[in-house]
């Protein structure tokens, strides 16, 4: 199985972290943001925390898995590009 961290991009109330968290153990989400609202107010080391998990974990793309079936990064556009089309 291929699974990778990834902030979540249909799943989030800020940064998507907490989906992306809970997308990757397959866990509710919510369960994820009570958790780390717990380690913000009890803890202190949860906002440092999300803050850096918001700038390194990379973004979730918005067509799925991020390659085509070939292995190639998928554009949204079936592989073709603007000048393909002839729109610009």
């Amino acid at each position: 199985m291929d699974r990778k961290l990834r902030k979540s991009n249909t799943d989030r109330m800020l940064a998507g972290v907490c989906g992306g968290v809970a997308n990757f153990f397959g866990i509710d989400s919510t369960l994820v943001r009570i958790a780390w609202a717990v380690a913000i107010f009890f803890g202190g080391t949860g906002l440092w925390l999300y803050i850096i998990c918001a700038l390194i974990i990379p973004q979730d793309d918005v067509y799925g898995s991020g390659t085509s079936h070939n292995g190639s990064w998928n554009n949204g556009h079936n592989g073709q590009g603007p000048d393909d089309n002839g729109w610009h």
